[in-house]
C-alpha cells in the first residue's frame, strides 16, 4: 500500500498530513514541544489518537525517539556523530538516509521504502505490511522530523 506524507508549514503543532493513494486524507500528526522534548500524535480523520511518539532531549550526540500504539513500544535512536539509525524492540534495521531508505526485516524482507513523491510535495511510503502501517508512519514521521533538523543552512552572499 502507499501512503504520501506531506508536511505541514505554518502551525507549529500541525505537523504532517497523510493521504492514500486516491489523495484522501487518512491522518494526521500532530506535535507539541516541550521543556524535555518533542510530543507527536498520530491521529485518525476524526482526531482520534492512535500512536504516539515522544522525542528525548538529551545533552549527548543521540535523539530517542519512544514509540507506542497497537500495544507495540519502539525506540528509535538517532546518532548525530554517526548519522546512524537504530530500532530497539523489534528485528528491523533501516538501510540508508532519510529522504529516501527503506525498513528492513531481519529476514531482508522490505518492510517499508520511502522515496519522494513524484509531485514533489512530500514523500512516497510504500508499506508491505498493512498490519504495521501506523507503526511504519511513526518511524518515517521520526526519521522525516531528523532529516528536517539536519538540513545544513544555507549561507547567502552578497
Amino acid at each position: 500500500m502507499k501512503l504520501y506524507l506531506v508536511r505541514n508549514i505554518g502551525d507549529c503543532e500541525d505537523r504532517y498530513s497523510v493521504f492514500d493513494n486516491k489523495g484522501n486524507e487518512k491522518y494526521t500528526i500532530t506535535g507539541k514541544y516541550g521543556l524535555l522534548g518533542d510530543v507527536m500524535r498520530i491521529n485518525d480523520k476524526q482526531g482520534n489518537r492512535l500512536f504516539k511518539i515522544l522525542q528525548s532531549s538529551s545533552a549527548l550526540p543521540i535523539t530517542v525517539y519512544n514509540l507506542s500504539g497497537n500495544g507495540e513500544r519502539i525506540h528509535l535512536i538517532f546518532n548525530n556523530m554517526r548519522k546512524s539509525y537504530s530500532l530497539m524492540n523489534i528485528s528491523w534495521y533501516i538501510l540508508g538516509m532519510a529522504p529516501q531508505y527503506e525498513i528492513i526485516d531481519a529476514d531482508k524482507t522490505v518492510i517499508m521504502r520511502q522515496t519522494a513523491d513524484p509531485t514533489g510535495n512530500g514523500y512516497m511510503l510504500e508499506i508491505s505490511c498493512e498490519q504495521r502501517e501506523l507503526l511504519c508512519l511513526a518511524i518515517a514521521v521520526c526519521l522525516n522530523s531528523i532529516s528536517t533538523i539536519q538540513q545544513p543552512k544555507i549561507a547567502f552572499q552578497s
